[in-house]
């Protein structure tokens, strides 16, 4: 979980002043940005599967 609320803030803050869909294309690609930044398997699989809880 802190993992997605971490990118989830940070791509928040980001945005800040950019076209809403600039916050879709970003909240798109959380899964990818998951990959390139947490190296423990187990915690990369924990926290994209909490991501698409979150988009239900």
């Amino acid at each position: 979980m802190g993992v997605v609320l971490k990118l989830q803030l940070a791509i928040h803050d980001y945005i800040q002043g950019m076209p809403a869909v600039m916050g879709n294309i970003m909240y798109m690609q959380i899964p990818d940005y998951i990959d390139a930044l947490v190296t423990d398997e187990e915690v990369a699989t924990e926290a994209k599967a909490f991501f698409a809880q979150t988009q239900k």
